[in-house]
């Protein structure tokens, strides 16, 4: 009885066809309140609200939230400023704005209406032309001038954290070219330096996120992990017929190395600590300037060292 069973049997209920059996035993025909007794079902929003945050473009969908909501607001205002105005004051209420034609009908009203509800949210004269709607309009503005100062902030956030993994990368690179300035190192070291941040910003994943997996527990992490390098490191014939476990306490300790274009990942000579497992690309051997081998995916080196 936990969680959202409530909700759901709340927003479960047929009410409008209680409501239509009363209604038709009573000899009425007038079903206006069946829409209103609709309105538990909507309830349910939530869970799909909860849902949506949960996917990849749930930033996106904040932000269409809070236009939504805008647009609400907008609409409920606008229906009080029609309640609040007087039929002698129509003329100058719905008077389309730089014209002297004024809306006539009910659709027309509404849309001026709504069109002074948000020049009201977002803080601009609604010309209001008696006492009540003086009070109004003052009201709204006070409060759509919170309510506007909380929507854009939250709104710049999120477009801000739009892809918060390139965020960081970026942030990282600003940083890193502000170092490489500091130190005033020659221009093909800054010029290696920022292409090797601008190729991981645009094609690797993020690796500051991937330290947030080490949070959770240890089976979970293990299968993530296994899921993205169990079977790189089984298919390497030098760990053929070993333990799943013995694989499993391998593939805890990888780490990401990217390495670009004509840039060395161990020279000859070096004291070896490491084994190399080539994810993607290709790399060449070479000896006496001259290639030995190609390496490509799947492929490993390292382990003679």
């Amino acid at each position: 009885l936990r969680g959202w069973f409530m909700l759901d049997l709340i927003s479960s209920i047929p009410t409008e066809l209680v409501a239509f059996a009363l209604a038709s035993h009573a000899g009425r025909t007038d079903f206006t309140l069946l829409a209103v007794l609709k309105t538990p079902r909507m309830l349910r929003l939530g869970r799909v609200m909860r849902f949506v945050e949960k996917l990849e473009y749930a930033n996106a969908w904040k932000i269409t939230q809070y236009l939504l909501l805008m647009a609400l607001l907008a609409h409920w205002v606008a229906c009080v400023l029609i309640a609040i105005s007087k039929d002698d004051e129509a003329e100058v209420t719905f008077r389309i704005m730089g014209t002297d034609s004024m809306a006539e009908s009910d659709d027309m009203r509404y849309i001026v209406a709504l069109y002074r509800a948000f020049l009201l949210l977002t803080g601009s004269d609604a010309a209001p032309v008696n006492f009540t709607q003086h009070v109004y309009c003052s009201t709204v503005l006070l409060f759509g001038a919170c309510f506007m100062a909380a929507v854009v902030g939250n709104m710049a956030v999120l477009i801000a954290n739009f892809n918060m993994s390139q965020t960081r990368q970026q942030q990282k690179t600003a940083m890193m070219a502000e170092t490489l300035r500091s130190l005033k190192l020659p221009a093909h070291i800054v010029k290696r330096v920022q292409r090797h941040y601008d190729f991981v910003t645009r094609h690797h994943r993020d690796e500051a996120g991937l330290k947030l997996l080490e949070e959770l527990p240890t089976t979970m992490y293990l299968d993530i992990f296994n899921h993205l390098h169990f079977e790189t490191i089984r298919a390497v014939p030098l760990f053929h017929g070993c333990a799943e476990a013995f694989i499993n306490a391998i593939v805890v300790v990888l780490n990401s190395h990217v390495v670009l274009e004509n840039e060395f990942v161990v020279l000859q000579g070096e004291l070896g600590k490491e084994m190399y497992f080539l994810v993607k690309g290709s790399v060449q051997v070479i000896c006496n300037h001259s290639t030995m081998a190609i390496l490509t995916a799947h492929s490993f080196f390292g382990e003679v060292a």
